[in-house]
């Protein structure tokens, strides 16, 4: 399985490519990039309900705001899964705690947007027609695993690494 040959970035993808690239023998990328790359379709699927509630809402300045930062936590996301890949890359060739911390570092930034994003979707979801629940409720659910993952990310490199030495 050697032959997955992973763009500049993760987010460059298909679909098929990305589990491809996940499901392969080389150990990047992996659960800390997927849990990214599930947060950002956490985030996707909140966009859209926000977006659908918006054509019928046009002038609600608080859903413009709502779309706006779910495509940010999206962008971000695929971002940190790209860092994750490579700072899991580089902590498995030198084994250094600056690359443990780096590893930490982004799974801590991935739990605060995934936090950010539940709270969202908590707060809005009580504005969105029943049509649209089931896209909040799946970004709410999406982003509590992703936490999950990145959660366990931080507590395994704290307790394997360098720095626990």
């Amino acid at each position: 399985m050697n032959d997955v040959i992973t763009p500049h970035t993760l987010g460059e993808l298909s679909v098929q490519e990305l589990i491809a690239a996940i499901s392969s023998d080389r150990p990047a990328p992996g659960a800390g990039a997927a849990g990214a790359i599930v947060l950002a379709l956490a985030a996707a699927c909140a966009a859209k309900a926000a977006s659908i509630a918006l054509k019928h809402r046009p002038n609600d300045t608080e859903l413009v705001r709502a779309v706006e930062s779910f495509a940010q936590i999206a962008r971000r996301a695929v971002s940190a899964a790209d860092a994750d890949a490579a700072a899991f890359e580089r902590f498995l060739h030198e084994r250094q705690p600056n690359q443990a911390w780096q590893l930490i570092l982004t799974d801590e930034t991935l739990v605060q947007l995934s936090k950010e994003l539940i709270d969202a979707t908590n707060a809005f979801e009580s504005r969105i027609e029943w049509t649209l629940a089931g896209d909040f409720a799946a970004a709410r659910l999406l982003a509590q695993a992703s936490r999950m993952v990145h959660e366990r990310n931080i507590a395994e490199a704290k307790a394997s690494s360098p720095l626990s030495s």
